[in-house]
C-alpha cells in the first residue's frame, strides 16, 4: 500500500497539542473507549464517537457514529463528509487537525500526554445552548489581559466545561440521594 495516503492527526485542547498520530490503516476510530485508535478520555466524548475511513478511491471519509454531542468538520455538524488535508474536526472541546500525506512511512507517534480523565463512566450530554457556547468559545481567540502583554493566556469569560461538568455531577448525585431517601 505504498501509494495509499497517510493520515496525520494532531489532537489539541485549548490550543495545546496533546498528541500527534500517524496512520496508514484504512480505518481510524476516535472515542472515549480505550480500544479506539485515538482515545479521548472525556465524558463529552462517546465511547465510539467518530470514524475516519479510507474509501476505495483513496479518499478519507469522516463519519459520526451516532455520538450524543455530534462531530463537527470545519465548524459544521456532519454525519458523513469527505475529509481533506488541513480540515479541522471538533469533538466536544477537542480539536483534531488533519493532514493527508502521500508516500510516507507510517508510524504512530507516541502518546506523550493523555487528556484529563473524568471519573464518571457515562457520556455527558450537553444542551444545544451548551454546545453553542462551547463552539463560540473555541472560535474566539484569546485576548490579551489589561496589561496588554503579548502571549497572555487570557481566556474568554464564562464557565469552563470542567466547572460545568463538576456542577452537573454534584446536581446528579444530589438528585440520586434525594430519590433514594424518598424511595426508602
Amino acid at each position: 500500500m505504498a501509494s495509499d495516503p497517510v493520515l496525520k492527526v494532531e489532537l489539541t485542547l485549548k490550543d495545546r497539542v496533546i498528541d500527534t498520530y500517524t496512520f496508514a490503516q484504512a480505518e481510524v476510530v476516535i472515542g472515549r473507549d480505550p480500544e479506539a485508535d485515538i482515545t479521548i478520555d472525556n465524558t463529552g466524548i462517546s465511547r465510539f464517537h467518530t470514524r475516519i475511513e479510507l474509501n476505495a478511491g483513496g479518499t478519507y471519509i469522516l463519519k459520526d457514529l451516532g455520538s450524543t454531542n455530534g462531530t463537527y468538520l470545519n465548524d459544521q455538524q456532519i454525519n458523513e463528509e469527505p475529509l481533506r488535508s488541513n480540515d479541522i474536526i471538533t469533538i466536544g472541546k477537542f480539536i483534531l487537525k488533519v493532514n493527508i500525506l502521500k508516500h510516507e512511512t507510517p508510524a504512530r507517534v507516541s502518546r506523550s500526554q493523555a487528556p484529563p480523565s473524568d471519573d464518571i463512566d457515562g457520556t455527558t450530554v450537553l444542551s444545544k445552548e451548551q454546545m453553542e457556547k462551547m463552539m463560540a468559545n473555541i472560535k474566539k481567540p484569546a485576548t490579551p489581559g489589561k496589561a496588554g502583554a503579548a502571549g497572555s493566556n487570557a481566556q474568554p469569560a464564562g464557565i469552563s466545561m470542567g466547572v460545568l461538568a463538576a456542577i452537573g455531577g454534584v446536581v446528579f448525585v444530589a438528585i440520586l440521594a434525594i430519590a433514594w431517601f424518598v424511595i426508602m
